[in-house]
């Protein structure tokens, strides 16, 4: 059985049934990172719930779990099983703008070529310099020095003699 909440119930405990799929969370994380959520829970319209006080949402429920923890911990994960493109329309429905931000950011990367094992290269840039160190062989078999390497985590960034700066990343 169904009815309806109105708009002055504070109780800081959501419950969310979506799809089918029952998730348990606090007011403050959907209405601080969902736009969706604040118009859902701060609005003067009637919201449908159950008789077990679950709001009810016809939504993809199982797409939903990435995007709720998302908003717990600020960090995102894709399960193996789902596609980020999915995931990616979910996030728009609900308006979580910074995770929509972040797919956004990483469905750009995966368009870029890849060179080779999941290692993409992500721009040359011309540069100049004096130094001289490392000298590697590049495709031309034109001795090609490096003068500084940088990594970080999943970032490569090769500064060569010739002017050049490449950056690299694993993903």
């Amino acid at each position: 059985m169904l009815h309806s909440v109105n708009s002055n119930n504070n109780n800081n405990i959501i419950k969310l049934n979506i799809g089918g799929f029952k998730y348990i969370t606090t007011r403050e994380t959907l209405i601080l990172n969902s736009s969706f959520f604040n118009g859902l829970l701060n609005s003067d319209c009637g919201t449908v719930i159950d008789s077990k006080g679950y709001y009810f949402i016809d939504r993809d429920g199982e797409l939903f779990s990435p995007i709720l923890s998302f908003m717990r911990t600020g960090t995102f994960t894709l399960p193996y099983r789902m596609s980020l493109n999915n995931v990616y329309r979910e996030v728009d429905f609900y308006g979580v703008d910074r995770l929509s931000a972040l797919i956004q950011h990483k469905i750009n990367i995966s368009n870029i070529t890849s060179v080779a094992g999941g290692i993409y290269f992500i721009s040359k840039l011309p540069l100049t310099s004096n130094n001289n160190n490392i000298i590697i062989n590049n495709s031309n078999n034109n001795n090609r020095k490096i003068l500084h390497a940088v990594i970080k985590a999943n970032i490569m960034a090769l500064y060569f003699n010739d002017g050049y700066l490449e950056i690299w990343m694993q993903v």
